[in-house]
């Protein structure tokens, strides 16, 4: 886990803060509307306490906070990939779908609140999709490059994988990939050839071979 990416951990806080707000939610429910007819919400206002409509608001920032920062960061990430696997692609649209649903929340609270009836399903959404894009990112990742290398050499390739690789993949792109050693070295020489002509940094032999022996290690077939 501390060899996570940051897009990892900031993934891991928005789990954190959706099932928070999740469960702070239910337990607001619990308390009964009050009429007034000077709120704007059409059934009145909470008689739940302060303090947990002020957390769960503080908490639903915080989350929009981190939501925005993760879109900063990966949707530029998109047009830097070579391919997309169908596991990267399910991530990708799972991750629009997040945004729709967030957004239709955030319209219906500051906008249209006699909508407010469809908030439950929404937070439910908000909250599945959350925990589904997080084990979408993280689980790839640390298939592949939480793998414990048996020698030096793979080790460092581990550490180059990571810095080199996944500047136009991502790391689903080989979770579930195993090839011979030949076929590695060959599709590596690709990847190398490859760097030369794109923006990404060029990809040398010292660690071109450093990246093969740790996917030949932990993504080879054992009997080769």
């Amino acid at each position: 886990m501390r060899d996570w990416p940051m897009t990892a951990w900031l993934a891991m806080a928005m789990s954190v803060f959706a099932v928070a707000n999740a469960l702070l939610m239910a337990w607001l429910w619990r308390f009964p509307m009050i009429a007034d007819a000077s709120c704007t919400h059409p059934q009145g206002r909470s008689s739940a306490p302060r303090w947990g409509l002020r957390l769960h608001r503080v908490i639903g920032y915080l989350y929009l906070a981190v939501l925005t920062i993760l879109l900063c960061w990966m949707i530029p990430r998109l047009w830097q990939f070579r391919m997309l696997s169908v596991l990267g692609a399910l991530h990708a649209i799972l991750a629009v779908l997040l945004l729709t649903v967030v957004l239709r929340k955030v319209w219906i609270i500051r906008v249209r609140e006699e909508l407010s009836h469809q908030l439950p399903l929404l937070g439910t959404l908000v909250l599945t999709l959350t925990l589904v894009i997080t084990l979408l990112g993280i689980f790839p990742y640390q298939r592949v490059v939480g793998f414990q290398t048996a020698t030096e050499l793979s080790a460092n390739g581990r550490v180059l994988f990571h810095k080199r690789c996944l500047q136009c993949h991502g790391s689903s792109q080989v979770a579930f990939v195993f090839m011979r050693s030949d076929k590695w070295q060959r599709e590596l020489r690709k990847m190398q050839k490859y760097s030369k002509r794109s923006a990404h940094q060029d990809i040398s032999d010292v660690e071109r071979k450093a990246i093969a022996a740790f996917l030949i290690e932990t993504r080879g077939y054992r009997k080769d």
